[in-house]
């Protein structure tokens, strides 16, 4: 039985993108999405996957890094599940990329653009309809450009609209990556040789025991953290709920304590005009009113 695969899990994705084998899926992949001028010719994986030395992590890092002829950097990496502070972390690694370029002694001048993206697979910016957001080091109000090596692209996959034929690679890739988990074999309107091989590498995944076993250990990782995260998610809203009505309580609290210190003292002032006025009246007020409480 052929089993569907989400090449968005960390196994399948890794195997995809990140192995020499497929390094011209890489190759394709980065010039699809990013266009750059002059488009990349050529690549080198950093740290290419093997899938024999992770077979018993849970999760291992869900991201592809390369370099090309010119010294660009490149990073590829997934985020299945959104935290609260992914757009920081997005930048930060953005910038431990670009800060590794310079070794000891090195100019600043060597230093070359690092393109990093992001495929998602939740909304991180619901205030925008688009797919695809490119970030740059780019001053809106003037229309001037600090330099171009700032690159930084956000692919939301969930935005991505039902297309009946995708007209060009981008399209084709990001719905590869959308739609693959519910497939066993290519559509036809995705039938390049590119996607074709794309395909073959999860059937490959399906068919072989072994492989399979490592993207099921993946994905169930992955269900578990999902799990963990939903019961945590769950507990800190109890939790916030509980402290919201502990702090409703004690407002409530302090406020009637400060109508009865109100109260008291303005029967304190009644009183004391009270004896005030027997005074002025030549009486003793100690004989005719209770005394103070």
């Amino acid at each position: 039985m052929r089993h569907r695969i989400n090449p968005l899990v960390d196994y399948a994705f890794k195997r995809l993108l990140g192995t020499e084998a497929n390094k011209n899926l890489t190759l394709h992949f980065l010039n699809a999405i990013l266009r750059p001028r002059p488009p990349i010719a050529e690549i080198a994986l950093v740290d290419p996957f093997n899938g024999r030395d992770h077979a018993e992590d849970k999760l291992s890092v869900v991201d592809v890094k390369a370099r090309d002829v010119l010294g660009r950097g490149f990073q590829i990496e997934v985020q299945v599940r959104l935290h609260q502070a992914v757009r920081e972390r997005a930048l930060y690694t953005w910038a431990d990329l670009y800060q590794e370029q310079l070794g000891r002694g090195e100019d600043y001048q060597t230093l070359q653009p690092v393109y990093a993206i992001w495929l998602l697979d939740e909304v991180l910016l619901p205030e925008s309809p688009a797919v695809h957001h490119r970030f740059t080091a780019f001053d809106r109000e003037h229309g001037v450009t600090l330099c171009d090596h700032l690159n930084l692209h956000v692919l939301e996959l969930p935005k991505l609209p039902r297309l009946q034929e995708p007209l060009d690679d981008e399209q084709r890739w990001c719905t590869f990556f959308r739609q693959a988990r519910r497939w066993t074999e290519l559509p036809r309107t995705l039938d390049t040789p590119e996607l074709r091989q794309a395909m073959g590498t999860l059937i490959e995944i399906s068919d072989r025991e072994r492989e399979y076993h490592r993207y099921a250990s993946r994905l169930d990782a992955l269900r578990v953290q999902r799990t963990i995260e939903n019961a945590e998610r769950e507990a800190r809203t109890l939790l916030a709920e509980a402290e919201a009505r502990l702090e409703a309580e004690r407002a409530e609290r302090a406020a009637v304590e400060a109508r009865l210190e109100a109260e008291r003292a303005a029967a304190a002032l009644r009183l004391e005009q009270a004896r005030q006025a027997l005074r002025d009246a030549g009486l003793d007020p100690d004989a005719l009113l209770p005394p103070e409480p």
